[in-house]
C-alpha cells in the first residue's frame, strides 16, 4: 500500500511531524492489530 495523501484536521498536508495525529484515505479495512511502518530509502 502506498500513501498518496496525508491529512491533519481534514486538511491535506505534505508531511507530518512526530507526535501529530493524522489520517490517510485507504481502500482497505484497518484492524486494531495492524501496524504502520515508515520505509525510507537507504
Amino acid at each position: 500500500m502506498e500513501i498518496k495523501e496525508l491529512r491533519v484536521d481534514n486538511i491535506s498536508v505534505e508531511k507530518v511531524e512526530k507526535g501529530i495525529n493524522f489520517s490517510t484515505p485507504i481502500d482497505q479495512i484497518i484492524r486494531p492489530s495492524d501496524k504502520l511502518y515508515k520505509v525510507i530509502e537507504a
